[in-house]
Protein backbone atom coordinates (compact mmCIF):
# COMPACT_ATOMS: atom_id res chain seq x y z
CA UNK A 1 0.00 0.00 0.00
CA UNK A 2 1.12 3.50 -0.92
CA UNK A 3 1.86 5.52 1.96
CA UNK A 4 0.84 9.54 1.68
CA UNK A 5 2.81 12.06 2.88
CA UNK A 6 1.73 15.66 3.08
CA UNK A 7 5.30 17.34 2.16
CA UNK A 8 7.27 18.36 -0.88
CA UNK A 9 8.78 15.07 -2.37
CA UNK A 10 12.64 15.17 -2.73
CA UNK A 11 13.06 16.62 -6.06
CA UNK A 12 10.78 19.39 -5.57
CA UNK A 13 13.54 21.66 -7.33
CA UNK A 14 14.22 19.97 -9.67
CA UNK A 15 11.22 19.92 -10.95
CA UNK A 16 10.15 23.50 -11.05
CA UNK A 17 13.49 24.26 -12.92
CA UNK A 18 11.79 21.59 -15.90
CA UNK A 19 8.23 21.56 -15.81
CA UNK A 20 5.36 24.04 -14.92
CA UNK A 21 3.17 22.43 -12.03
CA UNK A 22 -0.31 23.55 -11.29
CA UNK A 23 -1.18 23.99 -7.87
CA UNK A 24 -2.63 20.41 -6.41
CA UNK A 25 0.24 18.07 -7.92
CA UNK A 26 1.39 15.42 -6.54
CA UNK A 27 4.00 12.95 -7.11
CA UNK A 28 5.50 9.14 -6.15
CA UNK A 29 8.95 8.41 -4.80
CA UNK A 30 8.99 4.58 -4.28
CA UNK A 31 5.56 3.77 -1.85
CA UNK A 32 5.08 7.13 -0.85
CA UNK A 33 2.35 9.63 -2.52
CA UNK A 34 3.68 13.67 -1.69
CA UNK A 35 0.65 15.82 -1.42
CA UNK A 36 1.65 18.61 -0.83
CA UNK A 37 -1.79 20.70 -1.37
CA UNK A 38 -3.73 17.88 0.21
CA UNK A 39 -5.14 17.05 -3.01
CA UNK A 40 -7.99 14.49 -2.68
CA UNK A 41 -6.92 11.41 -4.48
CA UNK A 42 -9.74 9.43 -5.72
CA UNK A 43 -9.03 5.70 -7.16
CA UNK A 44 -8.36 6.15 -10.24
CA UNK A 45 -5.53 8.57 -9.53
CA UNK A 46 -4.26 6.42 -6.75
CA UNK A 47 -4.57 3.57 -9.55
CA UNK A 48 -1.94 6.14 -11.96
CA UNK A 49 0.09 6.57 -8.86
CA UNK A 50 0.38 3.04 -7.77
CA UNK A 51 1.31 2.32 -11.63
CA UNK A 52 4.21 4.61 -10.86
CA UNK A 53 5.24 3.24 -7.64
CA UNK A 54 5.79 -0.22 -9.39
CA UNK A 55 7.39 1.59 -12.76
CA UNK A 56 10.12 3.03 -9.84
CA UNK A 57 10.80 -0.55 -8.12
CA UNK A 58 13.54 0.00 -5.63
CA UNK A 59 15.05 2.65 -7.27
CA UNK A 60 12.96 6.16 -7.28
CA UNK A 61 15.99 8.29 -6.83
CA UNK A 62 17.21 6.25 -10.59
CA UNK A 63 13.29 6.44 -11.98
CA UNK A 64 13.54 9.89 -11.18
CA UNK A 65 16.38 11.29 -12.48
CA UNK A 66 15.89 10.14 -16.00
CA UNK A 67 12.51 11.01 -15.62
CA UNK A 68 13.27 14.87 -15.33
CA UNK A 69 16.09 14.63 -17.99
CA UNK A 70 14.83 11.89 -20.61
CA UNK A 71 11.22 13.21 -22.29
CA UNK A 72 11.03 10.16 -23.92
CA UNK A 73 11.13 8.07 -20.83
CA UNK A 74 8.84 10.28 -19.59
CA UNK A 75 6.78 9.38 -22.37
CA UNK A 76 6.89 5.84 -21.67
CA UNK A 77 5.89 6.13 -18.11
CA UNK A 78 3.23 8.46 -18.46
CA UNK A 79 1.21 6.73 -21.13
CA UNK A 80 0.46 3.62 -19.38
CA UNK A 81 -0.27 5.34 -16.15
CA UNK A 82 -2.77 7.66 -17.78
CA UNK A 83 -4.32 4.57 -19.12
CA UNK A 84 -4.96 2.82 -16.05
CA UNK A 85 -6.24 6.05 -14.57
CA UNK A 86 -8.48 5.89 -17.73
CA UNK A 87 -9.53 2.48 -17.34
CA UNK A 88 -10.59 2.86 -13.51
CA UNK A 89 -12.42 5.61 -14.15
CA UNK A 90 -14.26 3.94 -16.42
CA UNK A 91 -15.98 1.79 -13.50
CA UNK A 92 -17.25 4.73 -11.99
CA UNK A 93 -17.96 7.08 -14.58
CA UNK A 94 -21.14 4.97 -16.31
CA UNK A 95 -22.43 8.50 -18.23
CA UNK A 96 -20.96 8.18 -21.64
CA UNK A 97 -20.44 12.05 -21.79
CA UNK A 98 -18.99 12.26 -18.31
CA UNK A 99 -16.50 9.75 -18.97
CA UNK A 100 -15.58 11.35 -22.48
CA UNK A 101 -14.71 14.71 -20.20
CA UNK A 102 -12.91 13.23 -18.02
CA UNK A 103 -10.38 11.60 -20.59
CA UNK A 104 -10.22 14.80 -22.53
CA UNK A 105 -9.36 16.41 -19.25
CA UNK A 106 -6.60 13.47 -18.87
CA UNK A 107 -5.42 14.33 -22.39
CA UNK A 108 -5.22 17.68 -21.99
CA UNK A 109 -2.88 16.98 -18.92
CA UNK A 110 -0.81 14.36 -20.75
CA UNK A 111 -0.33 16.36 -23.67
CA UNK A 112 0.38 20.07 -21.64
CA UNK A 113 2.95 22.04 -20.41
CA UNK A 114 3.19 20.11 -17.26
CA UNK A 115 4.91 17.26 -18.70
CA UNK A 116 6.86 19.47 -21.02
CA UNK A 117 4.14 19.30 -24.27
CA UNK A 118 5.15 15.63 -24.80
CA UNK A 119 2.65 14.64 -26.99
CA UNK A 120 0.21 16.22 -28.92
CA UNK A 121 -3.74 16.29 -27.74
CA UNK A 122 -5.12 13.77 -30.09
CA UNK A 123 -2.16 11.50 -29.97
CA UNK A 124 -2.56 11.65 -26.12
CA UNK A 125 -6.45 11.60 -26.04
CA UNK A 126 -6.16 8.00 -28.54
CA UNK A 127 -3.56 6.70 -26.19
CA UNK A 128 -4.77 7.05 -23.17
CA UNK A 129 -8.36 5.32 -24.47
CA UNK A 130 -6.40 2.74 -26.20
CA UNK A 131 -7.62 -0.60 -24.43
CA UNK A 132 -4.20 -2.72 -25.00
CA UNK A 133 -2.10 -1.11 -22.64
CA UNK A 134 0.94 0.57 -23.73
CA UNK A 135 4.43 -1.67 -22.82
CA UNK A 136 7.71 0.49 -23.66
CA UNK A 137 10.71 -1.38 -24.13
CA UNK A 138 12.93 0.56 -21.82
CA UNK A 139 15.71 0.27 -19.59
CA UNK A 140 15.66 2.44 -16.78
CA UNK A 141 19.65 2.28 -16.31
CA UNK A 142 20.84 3.42 -19.70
Amino acid sequence: MLEIIYEQPPFISEAREIFRLPEGVIFTWGKKIFNPSHKAIDEPLFKHEECHSKQQGEYPDVWWSRYLKDIDFRLSQEIPAYQIQFKSAKEFIKDKNKLNTYLISLASDLSGQMYGSIMSFSDAFEAIKREQLYEFKTEMYN
